[in-house]
């Protein structure tokens, strides 16, 4: 967990990273994410960077 300090005060962040056997793969859990964050209350939707068979 990243912990940088800021003018309001701590910012702390999670950073997953997924492997997948392959880009079709990463495909398949990239719509299932999405439809989990359809549900969740958050207060910002996180942002995904998806490449060939990783997604972070």
């Amino acid at each position: 967990m990243d912990k940088t300090a800021t003018a309001n005060g701590p910012f702390e962040a999670n950073v997953y990273i997924y492997l997948f056997d392959s880009e079709q793969a990463r495909i398949d859990g990239s719509k299932d994410l999405n439809n989990k964050l359809e549900f969740a209350k958050l207060i910002s939707n996180p942002s995904v960077y998806k490449k060939k068979n990783v997604m972070i």
